[in-house]
């Protein structure tokens, strides 16, 4: 087994190069962690980069929702927005657009190869920013898009 071992760390250096030596430093949790990678609240929170318009009752109002929600919803919302349940260091993209028809605050969307959440302005409440998130997550549970 060790010079079956062998060639493929021989191989692995050759396509990764110093990739491959970081990888290797690694302990056997962080390297686990990089290849099906890891959730935290925290560094889904940190791991956003807003796209779009200003608009700084969106922002916070996901924010608070990331903080005031359990982990598996979080991780719901992740998947719907990633289709992973875990970060595996890529940003998590949040697109901030405005409402389609004026005074409404359509459904969150998502794109999960580009990594991007989709939320519309216009919600005037942080329980209505909540209650959209839920029906786009429930909707997306009943079309089988979300799963264990």
């Amino acid at each position: 087994w060790y010079e079956a071992a062998y060639l493929i760390a021989s191989a692995m250096k050759g396509i990764m190069g110093s990739r491959w030596e970081n990888l290797c430093a690694l302990s056997p949790e962080a390297f686990q962690g990089s290849i099906e990678g890891a959730f935290s609240k925290e560094a889904f929170a940190a791991a956003i980069q807003w796209q779009g318009r200003e608009d700084a009752p969106t922002k916070a109002f996901l924010l608070k929702w990331i903080d005031t929600h359990d982990e598996e919803n979080v991780k719901e919302l992740l998947q719907f927005s990633t289709g992973s349940r875990s970060l595996t260091g890529e940003p998590v993209y949040v697109m901030i657009s405005p409402p389609n028809i004026e005074g409404t605050f359509p459904l969150p969307t998502s794109h999960t190869c580009a990594r991007q959440l989709c939320l519309p302005t216009g919600c005037s409440s942080q329980q209505m920013f909540d209650d959209k998130i839920k029906q786009s997550l429930d909707d997306a549970k009943a079309t089988g898009f979300l799963f264990a």
